[in-house]
């Protein structure tokens, strides 16, 4: 499993890259060092997760993570986050993790989509 993160100061995004298996602990990992400096707190992020397997993965690992990232993190209501998925299973499961974390946020937080397409989520970022 890799993650690839570049961070563009210029333009305030966070740009992640997320390649094999489905782990929890390195969701939580990046999300801690990353989400949990003030610093980015108005950055945006695109996070493409189309080379992550998720067979594997477990719907509660997902709900925790997604009542972690709403609760621990600085956030802003002007942050837009875009999730890069394949069709099938992972957007099923991304779905999920969306659904959950617009069910668990509080007033103020970030808004996320999900797309099959990166030049559409850059559009929808307007970088």
């Amino acid at each position: 499993m890799t993650l690839s993160i570049t961070i563009e100061d210029n333009s305030q995004l966070v740009h992640t890259i997320y390649n094999g298996p489905y782990q929890a602990e390195v969701l939580l990992n990046y999300f801690k060092e990353t989400w949990g400096d003030k610093k980015y707190a108005h950055y945006h992020e695109i996070f493409d997760v189309r080379n992550m397997d998720v067979q594997a993965a477990e719907f509660t690992s997902l709900l925790m993570i997604a009542k972690f990232s709403t609760k621990t993190f600085y956030d802003s209501p002007t942050t837009k986050k875009a999730i890069i998925v394949k069709n099938g299973e992972q957007k099923e499961f991304m779905d999920f993790y969306q659904s959950a974390r617009s069910l668990l946020s509080i007033q103020g937080s970030s808004t996320l989509r999900l797309f099959d397409n990166i030049e559409e989520a850059k559009n929808w970022l307007a970088i």
